[in-house]
């Protein structure tokens, strides 16, 4: 059960640093790709870390079609810069 959690926290951390890399609003697909993680596993952390306010989902257009977009909300930013250390 502990190296479960310490495994989600590292995917939290992957999905924090890829998102970190540039500003802006992302695909599930990128963050995925930049992540290096399953599409689903990654979807799920993306929804949570939104649910607590880590995240802010927008809506976007993506080869014609409407999508999900993530984005680190100021919560976010503010836990990234304190786990900076």
């Amino acid at each position: 059960m502990k190296q479960e959690r310490i495994a989600e926290l590292l995917r939290v951390f992957a999905i924090f640093e890829a998102l970190s890399q540039s500003r802006g609003a992302w695909r599930l697909g990128q963050i995925t790709d930049w992540a290096t993680m399953s599409r689903a596993t990654c979807d799920r952390h993306l929804k949570s870390m939104a649910e607590m306010g880590l995240l802010e989902i927008g809506e976007s257009e993506y080869a014609g079609k409407p999508c999900r977009v993530f984005s680190i909300s100021e919560d976010g930013r503010a836990l990234m810069q304190v786990l900076a250390v």
